[in-house]
């Protein structure tokens, strides 16, 4: 039910006829509770039952507080007693509601935008403007001369066309040469549209409806964090794909990114911004606020935008207390470890660990002996003579390349059947280096050499030898039956850390 502005508010009569724009809008902005633009009698109704609510409850408990909403009280009751003017203020935008544009145009009619006076509501017409009047019915002259009577005429046949005839001698006419069909355009991409060089000023209202969205804990303000956190939300619906494409999602688009144009302008000039209003009201200097926008863009005579021109007339606002820089936390040294080391594995297979400690590994299957940064080694271990286990393969993985070799020499790389030269260009591309002789292939990397000796018996063994810089120059240590004994104490190991299970592999790569 519509509120009565009638005898039983009698004391509101007291109250203040001068109507402040930016309270209104900001009120009537809040009142929209169902954001259709515009604030109807309900809404106006539930929004001044509230502010009555907690004027009455601020009178008891905070009179200071109480005094300002008691002003937001009696700016909502002068709306109210003036409803249907103000609704139509701005030619029928909402003629159920009083919308923004409403209070801005109303406010214009004395020349001060700042306020809405007696004159500018006695400048305001009523509600509706114009009635329509009805139409007077048609009614036949009397006296004078009468028309004459229509009388039809007699049919007559249309007279046959004679057919045209080209003029005989003399030169003719060359022929048209045919049209020729036209071709379809190739299908191109409509372009996503990009801001114009104008997106770069700030719209008032709109900065005001983004405003009142970020403030999200209603402190009358937007804060640092509340614009960063519309402009993520902004930035994400962007990245966000679209599953279906027509002219709309172009338009929603070209919003967005004007929208975060916008923005971004805005908290590039926030200090400026955030002590527009110069402290004529209790405002937080931290938060932007709707007075700061209406004080910052009148500066150059619009207030319907703020300009650059306006940006620059507007003081360099409050220095901020400096951050101190955080101390530097200097980055440790990369550990030494098992410098110039070197691991054996030979024969049924024996295992001389880094350390110098000394065991045996007798399981057959595919086993682990490198795991480091950028190299892996893996064995097979086989049958031989008399029951014996020992190394029939190697599968070494250099950076993203495979390398298989058996006990006889023979050589894949990924995947594929190769020859030593394969192996010596393959080593020359990447960076790496390889010696071959008749029963040795030596592969180094930067932290590591490999020695792979070639019995000739149907065997393989392998040294492993750490460099100048030790295992750990890149961070990372490694691990597997001969990396672990690449440790940084110089206890000799006696046998695996783990068992033995967990050095057993599918595959060698």
């Amino acid at each position: 039910m519509a509120m009565q502005y009638s005898q039983q508010h009698q004391c509101h009569q007291q109250w203040a006829t001068r109507i402040d724009t930016p309270t209104a809008m900001q009120e009537t902005m809040y009142a929209d509770t169902d954001r259709s633009g515009g604030m109807n009698r309900q809404e106006l109704d539930n929004h001044v039952n509230n502010l009555r609510s907690q004027y009455f409850m601020e009178m008891m408990t905070d009179p200071q507080r109480a005094a300002q909403t008691r002003q937001k009280l009696e700016t909502m009751e002068t709306i109210g007693q003036n409803f249907d003017k103000l609704s139509g203020a701005a030619g029928g935008w909402f003629d159920q509601e009083i919308s923004t544009e409403d209070l801005l145009k109303a406010a214009h009619q004395d020349g001060d935008p700042f306020s809405i006076s007696d004159s500018d509501l006695q400048a305001l017409p009523g509600f509706p403007q114009f009635p329509q009047p009805m139409p007077t019915p048609w009614s036949p002259p009397t006296g004078g001369p009468q028309p004459t009577p229509w009388q039809p005429q007699p049919w007559q046949p249309a007279p046959t066309p004679q057919p045209w005839l080209p003029p005989t001698g003399g030169p003719q006419p060359m022929p048209w040469p045919p049209l020729p069909s036209p071709q379809p355009a190739p299908w191109q991409p409509m372009p996503w549209p990009q801001p114009t060089p104008q997106d770069s000023t700030i719209q008032t209202m709109e900065a005001l409806f983004t405003t009142l969205e970020a403030d999200t804990d209603r402190s009358g303000g937007m804060s640092r964090q509340e614009l960063d956190q519309q402009i993520q939300k902004i930035k994400s619906e962007l990245e966000t794909p679209y599953h279906y494409i027509d002219s709309s999602t172009y338009s929603d688009r070209a919003d967005k990114q004007k929208k975060l144009k916008m923005l971004e302008t805005i908290k590039q000039n926030f200090d400026k911004l955030a002590h527009a209003a110069n402290g004529s009201r209790e405002l937080l200097d931290n938060e932007i606020s709707y007075q700061d926008l209406w004080m910052a863009a009148r500066h150059d005579g619009n207030i319907y935008d703020i300009s650059q021109q306006d940006l620059d007339a507007l003081p360099g606002g409050w220095t901020p207390i400096p951050v101190p820089e955080p101390t530097p936390v200097p980055t440790p040294e990369p550990e030494v470890v098992a410098v110039n080391e070197r691991a054996r594995i030979w024969g049924d297979p024996h295992i001389i660990g880094g350390d110098g400690g000394k065991y045996d590994v007798q399981d057959r299957g595919i086993y682990n002996l490198l795991d480091d940064n950028g190299l892996t080694v893996n064995a097979e271990f086989g049958p031989w003579k008399n029951d014996t286990t020992v190394v029939t393969k190697l599968g070494i993985t250099v950076g993203n390349d495979q390398i298989e070799i058996d006990a006889d020499g023979n050589v894949k790389i990924n995947s594929q059947k190769s020859t030593m030269s394969d192996l010596i260009q393959l080593s020359e591309e990447k960076g790496w280096e390889l010696e071959q002789s008749d029963d040795k292939i030596i592969i180094k990397t930067d932290e590591y050499t490999l020695e792979i000796e070639l019995t000739g018996r149907g065997f393989m063994n392998m040294n492993i030898v750490t460099g100048e810089e030790g295992v750990k120059s890149d961070g990372v240590g490694p691990e597997g039956i001969l990396g672990e004994t690449f440790d940084a104490d110089s206890d000799a190991q006696t046998g695996l850390k783990q068992d033995i299970n967990d050095y057993k592999r599918d595959s060698l790569f």
